[in-house]
């Protein structure tokens, strides 16, 4: 069964931010949000239970730099 999950981050200054899910193919799947942020800690969740089992990559994008974290859905 699938659970979900969050991305936890903290921001230096207001920022734009987006949040995907991609999946092992590079293909987008999911967009979790694509906003301007303010700073401090900001959470964005991802309902895994819409994604079937797999690998997957969480990516973050704050003013144009890019972070990628690997993740994993078990059925």
């Amino acid at each position: 069964m699938n659970s979900n999950g969050s991305i936890v981050y903290t921001l230096d200054k207001t920022a734009k931010v987006s949040a995907t899910v991609v999946d092992v193919t590079g293909k987008t799947v999911a967009l979790l949000n694509e906003e301007s942020q303010a700073e401090g800690v900001q959470r964005v969740s991802i309902e895994s239970e819409k994604l079937a089992a797999g690998i997957y990559f969480a990516r973050l994008t704050v003013d144009g730099n890019v972070y990628t974290q690997k993740f994993v859905v078990t059925e």
